[in-house]
């Protein structure tokens, strides 16, 4: 009779032992799911903060160096001329000062924003990896595209702007740089549009994953 008490006793403990082992696991799981789940989520939220922090930083450095090379054009067709005529020549010079160097710190703040996309899109989870890539597209273009706007400003239109005759030969290649900033930034906002796609898509791609593992931790309940 002891001897069956002792089996039976071992056999209690046994299976007592087995449903606590499957039940820690079970919960193991659950953490996991849960730790996933937050990873996720904390992952996308700070890359929709980077995402709007770096199109904020664009638009900003685009506006800035318009508005900087444009005074230079005027800076250079007043420099050599009666100054009596120019009532603007301080404020000018007060803003060319102004927006080369918000330019020059919007410029850093985005180069900034690039070293911090490294750690923003975690390797591990790789999601956002398309839009990874279109982001560096994008910072390329921008990059290409304010270097050459500065480049036409410089090479092509001051000289030609100091030797205008006129008045109105001046406002001529004012308008023709206007539309050269116009074009340009056209061709940014085309390839920011494009990225936000891209962007998009990836962030769609993150949210399935993220009710995927909600969905494992609801049946996870349910078994239990």
């Amino acid at each position: 009779m002891i001897t069956v008490l002792s089996i039976l006793s071992s056999i209690a403990v046994i299976v007592y032992s087995i449903i606590t082992y499957w039940q820690y696991q079970l919960s193991k799981k659950q953490h996991h799911n849960l730790l996933v789940i937050s990873q996720l989520n904390k992952q996308k939220d700070d890359f929709i903060r980077w995402f709007y922090d770096y199109l904020h930083m664009t638009q900003l450095a685009l506006r800035h160096s318009i508005q900087y090379h444009m005074d230079l054009l005027e800076e250079a067709y007043y420099a050599d001329k009666d100054l009596t005529s120019d009532f603007n020549s301080e404020r000018r010079q007060e803003r060319i000062s102004e927006n080369a160097r918000f330019y020059d710190r919007c410029i850093t703040d985005i180069d900034y924003q690039m070293i911090r996309l490294n750690f923003v899109i975690d390797d591990r989870y790789p999601y956002l990896g398309d839009a990874k890539k279109s982001i560096l597209a994008s910072h390329a273009l921008l990059e290409k595209e304010l270097n050459g706007f500065s480049d036409y400003i410089h090479h092509d239109l001051k000289e030609k702007v100091r030797a205008a005759e006129s008045y109105e030969a001046f406002r001529e290649l004012m308008a023709e740089a206007r539309e050269n900033a116009r074009e340009t930034r056209a061709r940014i906002d085309a390839c920011n549009r494009e990225m936000g796609k891209g962007v998009r898509d990836d962030i769609h791609l993150l949210e399935d994953q993220i009710l995927k593992h909600v969905g494992k931790k609801i049946t996870m309940k349910l078994d239990n």
